[in-house]
């Protein structure tokens, strides 16, 4: 016995961290989502938490399905989907007239949109795209360049607060205007 007790406090003490603890720095939005889960569970509000959790769990699948991790724009893109669907769910519960599940459906919406930064208008969006489209050099071809306003419109706006169907459509009445 006593060789064994020798033994053991020959040996170096290895220390082992967390990587991952909350003094690390972590994403702006996924931070803020932990802050709301933690904050639902001190104040008992099991709804929120539950819709809380499945968002971040929502975001942790999509982070382990791609190639890299979602950045800010990424994981509200998640979370818009997640609001997408609680909408349509409660528009099947409507016409099933399941009124308590469609307003269960709606509840979890307002908690999820409370998350997500809000979306610019059409207005707000066209003075970006103009912007982006007089900085082209003259005599551009704009259906060909398409990609390139993208890119310099994403550099100016925060890809959060747009939609891709939305740029989209401004983008192609802007260019039926100049053309």
């Amino acid at each position: 016995m006593s060789i064994i007790r020798s033994f053991r406090s020959s040996l170096p003490v290895l220390r082992v961290g967390r990587f991952n603890s909350t003094t690390a720095k972590q994403n702006d939005f996924r931070s803020k989502l932990m802050d709301q889960v933690k904050q639902a569970m001190k104040a008992k509000n099991t709804i929120a938490s539950t819709t809380f959790r499945s968002a971040l769990a929502e975001i942790n699948n999509a982070d382990k399905a791609g190639k890299e991790p979602l950045n800010e724009a990424g994981m509200v893109a998640v979370v818009r989907k997640g609001i997408q669907r609680r909408t349509d769910a409660a528009a099947k519960f409507s016409e099933a007239n399941r009124q308590d599940l469609a307003q269960k459906e709606l509840n979890e919406v307002q908690l999820l949109e409370s998350l997500v930064p809000p979306l610019l208008t059409a207005k707000q969006l066209d003075v970006h795209l103009k912007a982006v489209l007089d900085a082209l050099p003259a005599g551009t071809d704009l259906r060909r360049s398409t990609g390139l306003i993208f890119k310099e419109l994403y550099s100016r706006v925060n890809a959060a607060t747009v939609t891709g169907e939305l740029v989209k459509q401004r983008l192609k009445a802007l260019t039926e205007e100049v053309i």
